[in-house]
């Protein structure tokens, strides 16, 4: 089964999406800041995907997409509740592989998830 990072500095989220996924049949594992992503990341070789807030304190999600090894081949889908153009072209630019807004529909995460490991 594919292991999904998942990083949201609201736990109610990360375990909403953490539950959504596991009920998919996907592992998850959890972290609250992207310093801890960068740490998941580094100690789990066979991350598949990486799911990320956009905002959050410190390194917000767009910063640790540009922190990750050069070498990441894990697809970076971004969750915000933000609708700019701007935040979606920068993370176009950087290589995000989709951008979810919230509010979303378990359905709809599933099947970007899905979508997104099948490539």
């Amino acid at each position: 089964m594919p292991l999904i990072l998942v990083v949201d500095d609201t736990a109610a989220m990360r375990l909403l999406i953490k539950f959504i996924l596991e009920r998919a049949g996907y592992s998850v594992v959890v972290a609250a800041s992207g310093q801890e992503a960068l740490t998941h990341y580094q100690n789990h070789a066979d991350i598949k995907l990486i799911i990320s807030d956009l905002a959050m304190p410190g390194m917000d999600g767009l910063t640790l997409l540009e922190n990750l090894p050069a070498d990441n081949k894990a697809p970076f889908l971004i969750v915000t509740a933000s609708g700019q153009e701007v935040d979606k072209q920068r993370a176009n630019d950087l290589g995000a592989a989709g951008i979810i807004t919230k509010p979303f529909s378990s359905q709809g995460l599933t099947e970007t998830v899905s979508n997104l490991l099948s490539t």
